[in-house]
């Protein structure tokens, strides 16, 4: 009896182990994590009571004899001091576990000390700035709560004007799609970006059959984009996003390739947008996804590939978007843990630790659940003026401070219009300040930028998933006590003699 007991207690802190893991941690996702895993969790139970009938009357009575030649104090010591002592060692570490770093948080960490002097990010920390790496790398940060104009080194340049400077190659649409996405988190207009209409280039490239350079992928990316911007996605264009769909649900680079977790995670993120997020079409993908989740919980690119971080976060970006995530995005989440290195960097797989920087700030999007297009990130001046005025009116509603989308931004693409009421160019991306209504930028007080993203990462103060809750790891030690107790008292009985 006891020892299925035991079984099952083990199950449960497991379960407990994995809903830490999840999107959220409430009573509906600890309820699917512990219905996934009742059925392992009883054979388990079942396979310790069969042990100990098999081996249990020898088991214990092998330990009675190491404890007669071992045990020299324990029956001088009364039981509920000893249980005393375990409780208060425990509950002494419950807040020190409870406060520790995030993933995301440690992730965020890295990211902030990977930038350059100039703003921009290598695919290595140290590395030379490149487009690809800096915009990857603003994305994740904006998914952590950071405004791409935020973030600098002490000294250094921001991560936005890096972006405005070396906007990469004026003739690749994928990078046009991404600045524009980032554009978006940083607040700014991607119809004046660096002197550039990013929204105009976009649509530049739909074709006669609604497609964006004919390739699923620039298609998807660009509606997220245009969705990001408030800018309608064309009927044509989603037409033909659906209509690339392979016959068992997945979605590849082309119409004609196989199907990827990469493609088919970046167009539930842009059938979100357009509120086709639930449709049949999500629905088949999503079920594609989670069919062909390997079983260390990450994602290959291609079905029956090794897991690897970057499809993963696609994957998981998807499936959150498709409001389609439960246990097969805790499961992916989990495996993005598992990949994360001393230093906080995510690694790209088990064998490979290649463009650190890439790697992480995707995998820092999925550990944040969240799906592209990131809303706009309010400026850290605006979050100190709504404060202040808080409490200067007594408790007032906040100052928006024109930081964050509209309701439903993200999904529905019901958002504002990113850059609205800001300054175009690199002065607004270099943190010169808001800008009023009539485009003339507002010079931030002195100081004002004075706390660099490094020092508040450090100090844990970046937007991450909740620890565990407190009252839940004093349930956990409190049942290890519990059970302590329950075998010192029945299963190991105190014998008089101590050899």
């Amino acid at each position: 009896m006891i020892c299925g007991l035991a079984g099952l207690a083990f199950g449960a802190w497991m379960d407990v182990y994995q809903w830490t893991l999840a999107a959220r941690q409430d009573l509906d996702t600890y309820v699917a994590v512990a219905g996934t895993s009742l059925p392992y969790n009883l054979a388990h139970a079942a396979g310790n009571v069969v042990f100990c009938l098999l081996i249990g009357p020898a088991f214990l009575r092998a330990l009675a004899r190491y404890r007669r030649r071992l045990e020299v104090r324990w029956e001088r010591t009364p039981a509920p001091v000893a249980l005393g002592v375990v409780a208060v060692a425990l509950l002494l570490l419950v807040p020190a576990a409870a406060g520790a770093a995030t993933p995301a948080q440690k992730a965020t960490a890295y990211l902030v000390k990977a930038q350059n002097k100039d703003g921009g990010f290598g695919a290595t920390a140290g590395s030379g700035s490149s487009p690809l790496y800096t915009g990857w790398a603003g994305l994740g940060l904006g998914s952590a709560g950071w405004n791409p104009r935020d973030v600098k080194r002490p000294g250094g340049r921001a991560l936005a004007g890096y972006v405005v400077r070396h906007p990469g190659s004026l003739g690749d649409i994928g990078a046009i799609e991404r600045t524009a996405l980032l554009a978006k988190v940083a607040g700014l207009s991607p119809r004046s970006f660096g002197g550039r209409n990013l929204i105009a280039q976009i649509q530049g490239r739909r074709r006669h059959d609604g497609s964006i350079s004919g390739f699923v992928s620039y298609t998807a990316f660009g509606v997220l984009a245009l969705r990001g911007a408030g800018v309608s996605a064309g009927s044509s264009t989603v037409r033909w996003l659906v209509s690339a769909q392979n016959s068992y649900g997945g979605f590849g680079l082309t119409r004609s390739a196989a199907s990827d977790s990469d493609m088919t995670g970046a167009v539930l993120q842009a059938l979100a947008t357009v509120g086709r997020g639930r449709g049949p079409t999500a629905r088949r993908a999503a079920a594609w996804l989670v069919a062909n989740q390997n079983g260390d919980g990450g994602f290959g690119m291609f079905k029956g590939r090794p897991s690897n971080a970057q499809s993963t976060a696609y994957a998981v970006q998807g499936l959150i978007a498709a409001s389609a995530g439960g246990a097969a995005a805790s499961r992916a989440r989990g495996y993005l843990v598992r990949l994360q290195r001393r230093d906080g960097s995510i690694a790209y797989s088990s064998s490979s630790t290649q463009t650190p920087v890439w790697v992480t700030a995707q995998a820092l999007m999925a550990l944040q659940g969240k799906a592209l297009p990131i809303a706009t990130v309010a400026r850290r001046q605006h979050r100190r003026a709504a404060a202040s005025s808080k409490d200067d009116n007594g408790g007032g509603a906040a100052a928006s401070g024109g930081g964050t989308s509209g309701s439903g931004g993200s999904k529905a693409g019901g958002g504002v219009a990113a850059g609205q009421g800001t300054a175009p160019g690199e002065a607004a991306a270099e943190g010169v300040g808001p800008a009023t209504t009539t485009g003339q930028p507002v010079p931030e007080s002195e100081g004002t930028t004075a706390t660099t993203l490094a020092q508040a990462a450090k100090q844990g103060a970046t937007k991450a998933p909740e620890p565990v809750p407190v009252w839940a790891a004093i349930l956990a030690a409190l049942g290890l006590i519990g059970l302590f107790y329950l075998l010192h008292r029945f299963v190991l009985p105190r014998r008089a003699d101590v050899g």
